[in-house]
């Protein structure tokens, strides 16, 4: 679901690596469904862990908490 899009690199001085492109911004959407047993109330923030890869990006538009179908609860 995340993928590098097309593009380039080049370094910068400050920043290192940076991405030179075009970066259409990707949306990951997490069903509330698999917050059973938290009270929704009680949350305040959501992190993304990730593979403790020592480097990365992540190009991130939105970050959607969609709540199940009546007819799917």
């Amino acid at each position: 679901a995340l993928v590098f899009p097309t593009g380039t690199t080049r370094e910068d001085e400050f920043f290192g690596t940076v991405f030179n492109g075009i970066s259409p911004m990707t949306t990951i959407r997490v069903s509330l469904a698999d917050f059973a047993g938290v009270n929704l109330a009680d949350v305040t923030e959501i992190a993304l862990l990730f593979d403790r890869t020592a480097s990365g990006n992540l190009f991130l538009g939105d970050l959607e908490l969609v709540r199940p179908a009546a007819n799917d609860e």
